[in-house]
């Protein structure tokens, strides 16, 4: 999920917005693309009850839009940054939490009947891949691997669902590839809570 707050904050930059990242010391410290961006960084304190104060002391002027994008983080979390955020946009992945968002995008999901008992009605739900968040270089790289004349035989897959596969999405692709009798070189990415899963 980090990939898709960069390039979501990318998104933000480039239209002029500022941004900011709240997140652990240990966050910052693993992954080194979020010092490289240009956004404002708050450590966030080790007790989470203490995470909406320490950002409104950060930016006391208040945010119009906080995005969560916290597997732990829910309803308490985000009625707590109520007083301080305008509009609250959740990124979820796992439809296992309550939540106080004004906009939520799960772009793993498509029915809404998942999440009826779990946002207030007036909550804006974004559900399904046409809503994935990725880098703008994909977008680019994409357009130009379309317009390049194609190699004959596919030689490489690399299949990523990202940090989870609730669906066992990569066990169905891997299943697929046998089923066509692709014989190149298949790569597999899995997120640290299913990397000891057998697919």
């Amino acid at each position: 999920h980090v990939m898709r707050s960069l390039a979501l904050a990318t998104a933000f930059s480039d239209r002029g917005w500022t941004v900011g990242f709240a997140a652990s010391k240990e966050t910052f410290a693993v992954v080194s693309a979020f010092m490289q961006a240009p956004v404002e960084r708050l450590a966030l304190p080790a007790a989470s009850a203490l995470e909406p104060e320490a950002m409104a002391q950060q930016w006391p002027e208040g945010a119009d839009v906080l995005i969560v994008d916290h597997y732990e983080r829910g309803v308490a979390f985000e009625r707590a940054c109520q007083p301080w955020a305008k509009r609250i946009v959740v990124l979820d992945d796992f439809v296992t939490r309550d939540h106080a968002a004004d906009i939520l995008l799960n772009s793993a999901t498509v029915t809404m009947d998942q999440y009826r008992n779990r946002v207030a009605r007036a909550c804006k739900l974004l559900l399904g891949p046409k809503y994935a968040l990725v880098h703008p270089q994909f977008r680019i790289s994409r357009t130009r691997a379309l317009k390049s004349p194609r190699e004959s035989r596919l030689q490489r897959v690399l299949v990523s669902f990202g940090q989870g596969d609730t669906a066992n999405a990569v066990a169905s692709a891997l299943a697929s590839l046998v089923t066509v009798h692709f014989d190149g070189i298949v790569t597999v990415v899995l997120g640290r809570e299913i990397g000891r899963a057998h697919v």
